[in-house]
């Protein structure tokens, strides 16, 4: 039986690829599991490996991408503390949103402070579009389970509801 492989939302490969690199995964892997990063990165230095054009190789361009991952890392992990129904709750501080009508526009996108983001229609939207596309990935995730479906299923109407 052969295997289908998919890209998941928001993966960093073309989706037209996802066949090939999930073959290309598997035939690198042993019986048991799959390669380490580190492995993985080393397989696809080979110039013929169909995982090699997925990675940039001029260090240069690497490291400052690095770094770049790094802000988004520290930006991403901070968060508020926000009263809440008399509740003081942890909230994400900085959420990433787009400015443009475009949210696939990686030159409009911006971290905004959590408390201003709820204030701006445009981002709450945003934000409230994001977490039921994070569901629907978790819901893909976990089907499966029968003791979910009440989760997905209240979801699902949330998601009608909201028109998304």
């Amino acid at each position: 039986m052969k295997i289908i492989f998919k890209a998941g939302v928001g993966a960093s490969f073309p989706f037209d690829r996802a066949q090939e690199i999930g073959e290309e995964l598997l035939r690198i892997s042993t019986d048991e599991e799959l390669p380490t990063a580190s492995e993985i990165v080393e397989s696809a230095k080979d110039k013929t490996s169909p995982l090699h054009d997925l990675f940039e190789w001029d260090d240069s361009i690497a490291s400052e991408k690095w770094r770049e991952h790094q802000a988004r890392l520290i930006v991403n992990h901070l968060i508020i503390i926000k009263k809440m129904d008399h509740e003081d709750v942890e909230v994400k501080a900085f959420w990433n949103v787009s400015k443009a009508d475009d949210p696939e526009d990686e030159s409009a996108r911006r971290y905004v402070f959590a408390v201003k983001l709820l204030k701006n229609d445009d981002y709450r939207r945003q934000m409230l579009k994001q977490a039921l596309d994070e569901i629907k990935t978790w819901r893909e995730k976990y089907r499966i389970l029968k003791e979910l479906h009440e989760i997905f299923e209240a979801a699902k109407r949330i998601q009608k509801k909201l028109a998304f």
